[in-house]
């Protein structure tokens, strides 16, 4: 049974983009096609999975495998990020009700308060359906149906931040995307030392951010890639990585690092920190940063908060 969501046709139409943009090398590297898979155990995937491109279940590691139900999880942290720019005065729609990029920015202490406060209140409904005792049965359908749900967050101008949202999401597809592609490209294998499978996915985190903005260098593809890198705030209890994979603040450390330098990512940055300290009870010790906001001080509060959630 196929299936058909809106993140599922997100992601096969931002595969397409990058095909026809020639993001990819197909021959005798990557076959020309992509498994969405839903987040089930195998068994199960077989059974309710979208198949694009013809994909026959024969997958030797020369088809990108992405979850629709991992990319409705992104979609949380380019959320919050909608809400902030949006504020802030960044996106606005114009008379045909397309979004623009207004070439204005202006974050306040009472944007920033309002921001914090929507932000929580999303979260606070969201976050629920991130459980990870909750991997079971209708999981991937029940975050498919309700994650755009926004009845119970008295959220300003949402239904821009969704649109907003949606244009950051298709941007951490594509780094998702090439960071898997590296992957493939690379023939990286899992059963390596720990070591060595850390720095395979460091590489393929830089490849991927790397390719994304030599193809596309706007502040939408670095929003995208910073959100991705985020996402690990929000979609897990602990900053330690996992399977090998680099600390969560790691991650997002040497992506911020060959950011543009830049007051919104900055501001990005801050305010998935401060919400990462609200989710996991840890606001006080965060507003003991108050009079040093700087990158620096924010990455040295993650260090210090490793094994405390």
């Amino acid at each position: 049974m196929k299936r058909h969501n809106i993140m599922s046709d997100t992601i096969k139409k931002v595969y397409d983009e990058m095909v026809t943009k020639d993001y990819f090398s197909f021959e005798g590297k990557l076959k020309a096609g992509i498994f969405i898979d839903p987040g089930l155990g195998s068994a199960q995937a077989q059974k309710i999975n979208s198949f694009i491109h013809g994909y026959d279940g024969d997958n030797d590691d020369r088809i990108i495998s992405v979850s629709d139900v991992y990319c409705q999880k992104i979609w949380i942290t380019c959320f919050i990020c909608a809400n902030l720019l949006t504020e802030a005065g960044l996106f606005k729609q114009n008379s045909d009700n397309k979004i623009t990029l207004s070439g204005e920015y202006n974050l306040t202490d009472e944007i920033k308060a309002i921001v914090l406060d929507e932000c929580k209140a999303f979260l606070q409904t969201k976050l629920s359906l991130l459980k990870e005792d909750d991997k079971v049965n209708n999981i991937s359908e029940k975050l498919i149906n309700d994650i755009l749900n926004m009845q119970g967050c008295k959220i300003r101008n949402c239904n821009l931040k969704i649109d907003v949202a949606m244009w950051i999401t298709e941007y951490a597809i594509r780094m998702l995307l090439l960071h898997e592609y590296s992957h493939i490209i690379n023939n990286d294998k899992e059963q390596v030392t720990q070591n060595t499978r850390i720095e395979q996915e460091k590489r393929a985190d830089i490849d991927a951010y790397n390719t994304l903005v030599k193809k596309e260098d706007n502040i939408i593809s670095h929003l995208g890639a910073l959100c991705l890198q985020s996402s690990g705030l929000f979609l897990n209890h602990s900053l330690d990585g996992y399977s090998s994979h680099p600390d969560r603040d790691v991650r997002i450390e040497y992506i911020y690092n060959l950011l543009p330098k830049c007051e919104i990512f900055k501001d990005c940055l801050e305010i998935f920190i401060s919400l990462w300290a609200h989710v996991n009870n840890q606001e006080e010790s965060f507003l003991q940063l108050a009079q040093s906001m700087s990158p620096e001080s924010l990455f040295g509060y993650l260090e210090t908060k490793k094994g405390a959630n």
